[in-house]
């Protein structure tokens, strides 16, 4: 079975080596260089996007930074990396498993069930709870990574107009047509709107 959440996530979850750190759809880069600004010289982001890597490498030089798709082949050596982190992006189970030490640790974020929701309720007519994060621990079992621990995360923050739809680009990509026209209204009539970030964060470890 799965236990139960746990109340605040350790600041283990996050500890490392002289071992490698790949960050999968890092973007710019701005909350890594915060939370591993120590370990710069180990610490790799991967990302698909060209003008986010130009980005981080201005600000964190420091880092290695590798233009590369996340959901094909890591571009790390086996069993060579102390933690891999994927907040709210791709998760190759059986390249994660093949990249991480023994006993190597792996964080995933995916959106919680409320995340969003108000903005959800406005543009796709309805709000439909998805618990993501039981779906993602029996994903990781399958490629070896046993899950340690789980942390819900949520708050209400005032979104403007401008931030609503990179907020809903971030954790909802596939839009319907229609859906896009009533984000645009969305965006044309309010001039900010109470929102709901909703987050589930999971620790695992290369068994």
């Amino acid at each position: 079975g799965i236990p139960n959440a746990d109340p605040q996530p350790s600041q283990s979850w996050l500890a490392t080596n002289e071992f490698p750190v790949l960050d999968l759809g890092c973007g710019e880069g701005s909350l890594s260089r915060q939370v591993f600004r120590d370990v710069s010289t180990t610490y790799c982001g991967i990302d698909l996007s060209r003008r986010a890597l130009r980005i981080a490498c201005r600000q964190w030089p420091e880092a290695t930074w590798v233009w590369a798709n996340a959901d094909r082949t890591l571009p790390a050596m086996d069993e060579s990396v102390d933690l891999v982190i994927s907040l709210f992006g791709r998760r190759p189970v059986q390249e994660i498993s093949r990249v991480l030490r023994p006993e190597a640790r792996c964080v995933i974020a995916v959106p919680g069930e409320e995340d969003l929701m108000e903005l959800r309720s406005e543009v796709q007519g309805t709000v439909a709870l998805r618990n993501r994060w039981k779906l993602v621990v029996q994903e990781m079992a399958e490629g070896g990574l046993e899950f340690l621990e789980h942390h819900a995360w949520k708050a209400v923050v005032e979104l403007e107009a401008a931030t609503i739809s990179d907020a809903m680009a971030m954790s909802y990509r596939a839009f319907r047509h229609s859906e896009k026209d009533r984000l645009e209204r969305l965006m044309e009539t309010r001039g900010q709107m109470s929102v709901t970030l909703s987050a589930d964060l999971m620790l695992f470890r290369k068994a």
